[in-house]
């Protein structure tokens, strides 16, 4: 049951806290790079297979392995480092458009994000405390 927990608070600290930055925060600074490549209206498909993987990536790689924390937000950081980085590098590669700018900006989200997901996944496997 902590598992589920776990994966439950790191995909809606991650559903929250995208909904901000690309539905308010940073809409307009995608826009502006990738208004040719964005899609009217959310896929909500492919969105909800995002919102459903990450969440165990996250457990999986971050909040399982971590003795703590710090060590948790750790491993969240550096998960959210490489799978972000992976996929602006290959967009960056094979893409037209695709910019330094949103590269910079979407891998350092990633790293954020992915490190307060698995805070809050840790946080939930261990009872809503944090030591």
């Amino acid at each position: 049951m902590k598992i589920l927990a776990s994966m439950f608070a790191s995909g809606a600290c991650v559903a929250a806290l995208d909904l901000f930055w690309v539905g308010w925060a940073a809409n307009a600074f995608y826009k502006s790079r990738l208004g040719n490549l964005m899609a009217e209206r959310v896929y909500w498909p492919g969105a909800i297979g995002f919102y459903l993987i990450y969440p165990a990536a996250v457990w999986f790689f971050a909040v399982s392995p971590a003795a703590s924390a710090g060590a948790a937000a750790a491993r969240g950081a550096a998960l959210g480092f490489t799978v972000y980085g992976v996929y602006n590098f290959t967009n960056l590669a094979l893409l037209k458009g695709w910019t330094w700018q949103v590269v910079l900006a979407d891998v350092a989200w990633g790293t954020l994000l992915t490190a307060a997901a698995a805070l809050a996944g840790f946080a939930a496997s261990a009872g809503g405390t944090i030591k």
